[in-house]
């Protein structure tokens, strides 16, 4: 019996989980890119000099940036998750659970 494989396996879209990626990121893996082609075509691959040197210095500069994008994401999302959570809090207590709060906590 043959069944499609959609009904057990998710499709996502490659970005599907990639909110922050942004234009800047997209140059910086061009530039890895480009420097890692020219590395192993051209030049053979040295471990040393000038275009091994410039690799590395970009390689790491790309993967600086992933990092501080998905952390300045991860940070902005959890700001927004806060906020609405603190708001929902809020509105569920209402009067009563605040004035409530606030009197025993001033009774002590």
């Amino acid at each position: 019996m043959w069944l499609p494989r959609w009904n057990f396996v998710k499709m996502f879209n490659a970005d599907f989980q990639k909110e922050w990626w942004c234009p800047e990121l997209d140059k910086l893996k061009q530039a890895c890119i480009d420097i890692t082609n020219l590395w192993s075509s051209y030049i053979g691959r040295p471990r040393s000099g000038c275009i091994s040197a410039e690799r590395l210095r970009c390689k790491y500069r790309y993967k600086q940036a992933i990092k501080m994008a998905a952390l300045e994401y991860d940070r902005s999302f959890n700001d927004i998750f806060t906020n609405t959570y603190v708001k929902k809090m809020i509105t569920a207590s209402g009067k009563h659970g605040v004035n409530e709060m606030y009197k025993s906590q001033s009774k002590r």
